[in-house]
């Protein structure tokens, strides 16, 4: 997870709007909305390690992975 750190900023899709934000200010605010949405447990650690995965265009290993993936640009 050391490598996670280096990224400090990622683009994610906000009403079709492309938007540039802290890793850890995106970590907050999906926890915060998943949260409401049922996840009760959720951390920002497990949606960092979400995050991480799909930059890195790993398998992804669970729902959350495919919630963020859903708001992260990519290319």
């Amino acid at each position: 997870m050391d490598e996670f750190f280096q990224l400090d900023t990622i683009t994610v899709k906000v009403n079709e709007k492309h938007i540039k934000c802290a890793v850890m200010e995106y970590s907050a605010a999906k926890v915060k909305d998943l949260r409401e949405f049922g996840y009760t447990d959720l951390t920002e650690e497990s949606v960092q390690e979400s995050v991480w995965r799909i930059v890195k265009g790993e398998k992804l290993t669970d729902v959350i992975d495919h919630f963020i993936k859903d708001d992260i640009v990519t290319s």
